[in-house]
């Protein structure tokens, strides 16, 4: 009962407070509830790189989208001008 009193106790620390804690009294407890916390930390980073992923795919789509309608715009442009010179002539 101890053990799980201590590993509760070290899982409402500060990560900080659980490094310091490591170099000066290792404990099986300490150890896993840093295991913990790395999971966790793993977890949380996969998750942003996965929307940064598809953060970076919608922005492409997007840039995409607006080159397209630049090279119509452009397209129209060049064939105002050309009607224009016509009329000119």
């Amino acid at each position: 009962m101890e053990l799980l009193k201590d590993r509760n106790t070290y899982r409402q620390c500060d990560d900080s407070l659980l490094i310091e804690a490591g170099r000066y009294r290792p404990t099986p407890e300490l150890a896993l509830v840093l295991a913990e916390r790395l999971e966790e930390t793993l977890a949380l980073l996969d998750d942003k790189d996965e929307t940064l992923a598809s953060s970076k795919e919608a922005y492409e789509i997007e840039i995409n989208q607006y080159d397209d309608k630049v090279y119509l715009l452009q397209a129209e442009i060049e064939k105002l001008e050309s009607k224009l010179k016509e009329h000119e002539a």
